[in-house]
């Protein structure tokens, strides 16, 4: 396996996982994750929470999905990059700003600090759309030759 095809899977293999994780664990958490919504300095998140609480996790699911499936991977990998540029862009506008910050982040990524947060979501932005960017090229819309085998 070349390098670059087996940093594309290690890649989609942590994108799955990290959708799948925090996506099932708001659902799993659901209640929870309404609360920490209601406490969002925002009105739109705060007077919405009930409808994000559902959406923002199902969402998460569906990516990972879409990820998983070679017709949809590369579709997958995009909307897995546009999330993560909104939750770490999200994170840094709640640093800049808000001195109480509720996370309503799942699992175990609740639990890092706001500046290690914003330092993690954006690894997985750029990885996120560096994978989407070898998948175009994979795909043949790039002027460039690939080098990435069996991306999609």
């Amino acid at each position: 396996m070349k390098r670059k095809q087996l940093f594309v899977e290690i890649v989609i293999a942590l994108l799955v996982l990290l959708f799948v994780y925090t996506g099932s664990d708001k659902l799993l958490n659901r209640a929870i994750f309404s609360a920490q919504l209601a406490q969002s300095p925002w009105d739109l998140l705060k007077h919405n929470r009930e409808l994000f609480s559902w959406i923002v996790p199902i969402l998460e699911l569906v990516v990972a999905l879409l990820i998983l499936l070679k017709k949809t991977k590369t579709i997958g990998l995009l909307m897995a990059g546009i999330a993560m540029l909104s939750f770490t862009l999200y994170v840094g506008i709640m640093l800049g700003t808000h001195q109480h910050l509720p996370c309503s982040c799942g699992g175990i990524i609740r639990y890092l600090s706001w500046s290690q947060h914003l330092i993690f979501n954006s690894i997985f932005t750029i990885l996120s759309f560096v994978v989407f960017y070898l998948s175009l090229i994979n795909m043949g819309f790039s002027t460039g030759n690939s080098n990435v085998e069996n991306l999609a």
